[in-house]
């Protein structure tokens, strides 16, 4: 058996709430093919997933993009910085409604309010 990928959670420290440790605590418990780490050298992965909180900010950006140029050429990044804020945009829902996604009602009238 093949020693399993090493995934790159990367979190930057400004977020209120970290996420990362938990996912890669258990994703390290379950899984047999990947072995995960927040924060883990960029150059060391065989996988990125950028997993901080949003929406960037510059600093945050910032962080990510000198992080994100240690990763190997051959590396796959999820979630890159490019599309991470993707589903703040006032248009995200509608779009993924009609590609076929279930997204909850974004619009309301008055029969939606309580008097």
């Amino acid at each position: 058996m093949s020693p399993p990928l090493r995934l790159c959670l990367l979190e930057h420290d400004t977020s209120t709430m970290y996420f990362a440790e938990p996912t890669a605590f258990w994703i390290n418990q379950r899984s047999r093919v990947c072995w995960a780490q927040r924060n883990l050298a960029p150059e060391r992965a065989d996988l990125v997933w950028v997993f901080t909180q949003d929406p960037l900010t510059a600093e945050v950006r910032a962080w990510l993009d000198a992080q994100l140029r240690r990763v190997r050429p051959d590396v796959r990044v999820l979630n890159p910085p490019a599309v991470y804020d993707a589903y703040h945009e006032p248009d995200c829902f509608p779009r993924l409604a009609r590609a076929g996604v279930r997204v909850p009602r974004t619009e309301f009238g008055p029969t939606d309010v309580e008097s």
